[in-house]
Parts: structure tokens; C-alpha cells; sequence
């Protein structure tokens, strides 16, 4: 079985070990990333980590993400964001590619 990575922010460690957090936008076009796919989500220090199945995958530009994947990505408006965006990937326009990843639930979870 493939196993893909995604790295994540220490932020988003409380949520997505809480499962409100089961989406991520990622610069990019990322055809790797599939349904049924299983993914380890791990912190950028690598000091949490966690387990999931890829339920769902869009490929995009920013300016064509539907508004409800930003809203459960927990942002209120396409500008936040978009800018929000910008301080992971500074060099993004509206126009550049960018693919929405979905989980389901957490199946396994760890701390170091």
C-alpha cells in the first residue's frame, strides 16, 4: 500500500487531532494524492504525526476554489485566504495551481 506524506503546520496539530481539521489547500498541482489513498500527516518537526484516508481531491487555480472548500479550510472570505496562502507559498497568484486535499477520520496518532 502507498503511503503519501503531508506536512502540516504545528498549528493545525489540536485540530487535526480533533477532526475538525480534515482539509488542507496546497500549492500545486499534486496528482500523487488520491481517494482511498492513506496519508500520514506529520508535523514539520516531525514531533506529532497522525493517520487518515484521502477521501476527496480537487485540482485548481485559487481563483477557481469553491467557496465552501476555503469555508471548511476555516476561512471566511477568498481574500483571507488567499493571503493566508501567500505566507506558506509567496509566489502564488490568483492563476497558479492548487490542489484541495480531504481526509476522513484519524485512525491512528502519535506524539514524540
Amino acid at each position: 500500500m502507498t503511503v503519501s506524506i503531508l506536512r502540516m503546520s504545528d498549528d493545525f496539530k489540536n485540530t487535526t487531532f480533533s477532526g475538525t481539521k480534515r482539509i488542507t489547500i496546497r500549492n500545486g498541482h499534486r496528482p500523487q494524492f488520491h481517494t482511498e489513498l492513506e496519508i500520514r500527516i506529520i508535523s514539520n518537526d516531525t514531533n506529532w504525526g497522525c493517520k487518515a484516508n484521502v477521501t476527496e481531491v480537487g485540482f485548481y487555480t485559487y481563483e477557481t476554489i469553491p467557496e465552501q472548500d476555503w469555508h471548511d479550510d476555516g476561512f471566511q472570505s477568498w481574500q483571507e485566504m488567499f493571503e493566508e496562502m501567500k505566507t506558506f507559498y509567496p509566489d502564488i497568484s490568483p492563476q497558479s495551481e492548487c490542489t484541495i486535499i480531504r481526509w476522513g477520520q484519524i485512525f491512528a496518532q502519535w506524539e514524540i
